[in-house]
């Protein structure tokens, strides 16, 4: 057990056992086979735009050749913010073995030069939106900054939203992994914008996740505990996701504390 120094990912423990101080039960399947993803639409319910934190537990099983993407989050490319039409939707996803941030609005791309090839262990990945500036954090280690297309008014953390796939229906664009503890965080100032030591800790030289049920500003918080309602949200601000092609069996024993 431990981190693996070449890929930056966890593997599951087994049980957890005594080490972990906040288990995690469960996670979500995505496939692409079943083309799985979930979505929001909910316009009249947005976050802030210019300070926000994005965190989420994830492993992914398939590694995509460089031309195709699989999504963590949102809308035409990622977790994905916007109005819903390909003009003014951000996403972020693997393109191939890289983390990659795009828009739409001026055709932005942002591509890490780090390899994720792992398919077996967990990550856990954290971006920030800070006035304009995002940045990348993985498994508590910061990965790149850049600077947001259209500035400091983003079309992240929107009413619009989806998580596993694009907007546009191609068997090329859904994801093949799991998610687990997906929360999205407002902010009113810089000053408010978190780092992933609000989400996780280090043991024994393991990233590992802490409680985050108590943090204030959450937009969405995805705990995927009931398996009837893979998308509800536990935030208390009702943005639940709709699910589609994702079965009672698509809530899986298997997460960064908890080995199936």
């Amino acid at each position: 057990m431990g981190i693996l120094q070449n890929e930056n990912a966890i593997p599951s423990a087994s049980g957890g056992g005594g080490f972990y101080d906040h288990q995690i039960e469960q996670s979500a399947r995505f496939d692409r086979a079943s083309e799985s993803y979930m979505q929001l639409s909910n316009s009249s319910v947005s976050g802030n735009r210019r300070y926000f934190t994005f965190s989420v537990w994830l492993k992914k099983t398939i590694n995509f050749v460089a031309d195709s993407i699989g999504v963590i989050g949102g809308g035409d490319s990622g977790l994905e913010a916007g109005s819903g039409n390909s003009s003014t939707i951000m996403g972020l996803s693997f393109n191939g073995d890289h983390i990659f941030v795009n828009s739409q609005t001026t055709n932005m791309s942002f591509d890490t030069t780090r390899d994720f090839r792992d398919t077996n262990g967990w990550m856990h990945l954290v971006m920030s939106g800070n006035n304009g500036t995002g940045i990348i954090y993985v498994n508590g280690t910061q990965h790149d900054s850049f600077s947001f297309d259209g500035g400091a008014d983003t079309s992240w953390n929107h009413g619009y939203m989806v998580i596993g796939t694009r907007t546009v229906s191609n068997a090329n664009y859904y994801i093949d992994g799991y998610m687990a503890e997906l929360m999205m965080i407002s902010h009113s100032t810089s000053a408010g914008v978190l780092t992933p030591s609000s989400f996780g800790e280090t043991k024994n030289g393991v990233w590992i996740p802490k409680d985050i049920s108590g943090l204030s500003n959450q937009d969405f918080y995805l705990k995927f505990e009931n398996a009837s309602a893979l998308g509800n949200d536990s935030s208390g601000n009702n943005r639940d996701f709709s699910v589609s092609n994702m079965g009672t069996d698509h809530q899986v024993l298997d997460s960064p504390t908890f080995g199936s």
